[in-house]
């Protein structure tokens, strides 16, 4: 799939698949706050056009060069791009009890 930032770089990227698990859940990866990053470089399949940044068409994105609103913006991309319905139960603060909800992300205004 192709993913475009708000900067005007854009890459192709796969799917996350259940072997990346293993860097969501690396401790050393957590407290070094790189996880946003290490999420991209897993599905990171090459620059397809740089926008601002120096990167090569073809190669693979310099995640550590990229704005935070990039990183951000491609991460919510690629999620809409594999499973656009966010399932989650909302608690009620009153008695407890909870409502399962489902939220289009490709719905959402950004």
């Amino acid at each position: 799939m192709l993913i475009t930032c708000p900067s005007g770089l854009s890459f192709h990227a796969r799917t996350w698949k259940i072997k990346d698990r293993r860097t969501l859940h690396d401790r050393r990866i957590l407290r070094q706050g790189l996880l946003l990053r290490k999420m991209l470089e897993c599905v990171d399949q090459g620059v397809e056009s740089p926008g601002p940044y120096p990167f090569e068409t073809g190669k693979k994105v310099n995640w550590a060069k990229v704005a935070l609103t990039d990183i951000i913006d491609a991460l919510i991309d690629i999620r809409i791009a594999s499973k656009p319905d966010l399932d989650y139960n909302e608690v009620c603060e009153n008695c407890g009890a909870q409502t399962p909800l489902t939220i289009n992300l490709a719905e959402l205004e950004r």
